[in-house]
């Protein structure tokens, strides 16, 4: 079973992306704020991190950076969860190593087609 951190400040937001994600039978675990995000990344070896870009404490750019930099996570794959997405931000996100860079609005079909991609 692929393991998922999805690191959203939003509470209902992350229920709901994980209740999807439970579903289509991914091992879940969750972050509230980029601070804990990162050590749970670092601790639990994730197949593939989901992170809001605004995330309390450690923003999304931020994790990605610190994983990157510590050589933890070079080939785990990245997804920005972005409230809107604007070019500087995604060619940033680009830049830094993401693997993808999507919109809290996208479909759930949507995102788990970007997920079940990347997991490849």
């Amino acid at each position: 079973m692929k393991k998922i951190l999805v690191i959203e400040k939003y509470p209902l937001y992350r229920a709901e992306i994980c209740r999807l994600l439970r579903f289509e039978k991914y091992q879940v675990i969750q972050a509230e704020n980029g601070i804990e995000g990162l050590n749970l990344a670092r601790e639990k070896h994730p197949d593939l991190i989901l992170c809001d870009v605004e995330t309390p404490g450690l923003d999304g750019y931020k994790v990605l950076e610190s994983l990157r930099a510590e050589g933890i996570a070079p080939k785990i794959p990245f997804v920005f969860l972005a409230g809107s997405i604007d070019v500087g931000s995604h060619s940033h996100a680009m830049k830094l190593g993401a693997s993808a860079y999507l919109s809290k609005l996208a479909s759930p079909n949507e995102l788990l087609r970007v997920i079940a991609t990347k997991l490849k």
